[in-house]
């Protein structure tokens, strides 16, 4: 059994789940099932331990979090350019900046 197609496999019903639900009856079991056991699995592709979780997870989000930062920096200006930022990102960016935010000790 190879886990590591669990995540592709919970991508693809999630979405057919949202856009071709007048098509597929019945996929609600099969969602809950593959979402069962995505959220077992997707975690743990970043990283076993909390070492291997930090280390991985500050190789991904490195840009990311300078990028954030900056915005930060710029918002705290006398005069600043721009109150909002909006970040578009990808589900396995966002695991990794948790665990970076979590175990990096801010």
């Amino acid at each position: 059994f190879n886990t590591t197609k669990i995540p592709d496999i919970y991508d693809n019903i999630k979405y057919d789940s949202l856009h071709n639900r007048h098509i597929l009856d019945g996929l609600r079991s099969i969602y809950i099932a593959a979402k069962n056991v995505a959220n077992f699995v997707i975690p743990q592709e970043y990283g076993v331990f909390q070492t291997q979780k930090l280390r991985i997870g500050r190789a991904i989000t490195q840009d990311l979090l300078l990028h954030i930062q900056n915005n930060l920096l710029k918002g705290m200006e006398v005069e600043p350019t721009h109150r909002a930022t909006l970040y578009f990102s990808s589900e396995s960016h966002l695991h990794s900046l948790r665990n970076t935010i979590l175990l990096s000790d801010l």
